[in-house]
């Protein structure tokens, strides 16, 4: 295979392009952004080889559980001039490549910390989002640099703590998704409608997580918790029980969160 020029990724692929193999949420959106940044960009197949495309610098945009089959499949392919490559997922980092590493690609892992529900969000959706990278030298220059285009913030998370890291980032995305589902359902119960129950609970979601945000959730915490009001808690849980039962574990998990919360801003 021929070498990869030290730099051409880093410093032409806003000329040369890039592929984007997957035409999931994410590629989709990858794809749009990158087209209005000024990177010309092809939504391509997961299924698309590597041998005879023109890019050097490709974006597998699949799935996680589907990654490690795909590589497999890349690395036997046909023989192809040597590149960057990037996988988007969270947990792993470059170790994901491996197969392509010992063929003497670059690679790397660009994990864009943002939920992308639709796949058509606009191309603002990455501006000012941290981008989780790894990989080689030429690998990490590439993803700062398309990061940067992005408007994003790029972040070293190296492949010994991506588990942690994806730890964290789903249980925010997805575990406040989950709660919101639950705050809901428990309005709905009390006679409220979907949608009205939706539009109660937007102000407070919006009020607490800025707070949250803002001063730190130590300091953002209210609520029974944060007063020692262990009445209201004894309550909360005996309307729990005769509601839905099946929601106890998540409701304990929750105060004792707060609890360690409140602990650790009356010892700070």
């Amino acid at each position: 295979m021929a070498p990869l020029r030290i730099g051409m990724i880093a410093n032409d692929f806003r000329h040369s392009g890039t592929a984007i193999l997957g035409r999931g949420r994410l590629g989709r959106a990858l794809a749009r952004a990158l087209g209005a940044a000024g990177v010309p960009a092809r939504l391509l197949p997961g299924t698309t080889a590597l041998a005879g495309l023109p890019e050097p610098l490709v974006i597998l945009a699949i799935p996680d559980d589907a990654l490690a089959a795909r590589v497999e499949a890349l690395a036997g392919g046909p023989e192809a001039e040597a590149r960057t490559v990037f996988h988007t997922g969270g947990l792993r980092g470059a170790e994901a490549l491996q197969g392509l590493a010992s063929l003497g690609h670059h690679v790397g892992a660009f994990h864009p910390l943002q939920s992308f529900p639709k796949g058509d969000e606009p191309p603002e959706t990455f501006r000012g989002i941290s981008i989780a990278l790894d990989g080689d030298l030429e690998a990490l220059e590439a993803g700062r640099r398309l990061a940067v285009l992005l408007g994003a913030v790029p972040i070293e998370v190296p492949s010994a703590l991506r588990p942690l890291y994806h730890l964290g980032a789903s249980l925010t995305a997805n575990g406040l998704v989950g709660l919101v589902g639950a705050g809901r359902d428990a309005l709905v119960a009390a006679g409220f409608t979907d949608a009205g129950a939706r539009e109660a609970l937007a102000p407070l979601l919006r009020r607490s997580l800025e707070n949250a945000l803002a001063r730190g959730p130590e300091l953002a915490l209210s609520g029974p918790v944060s007063r020692g009001d262990e009445g209201t808690l004894e309550v909360h849980r005996r309307a729990l029980e005769a509601w839905d039962p099946s929601r106890k574990a998540l409701y304990e998990a929750l105060v004792d969160e707060q609890r360690r919360l409140s602990t650790k801003r009356r010892s700070s």
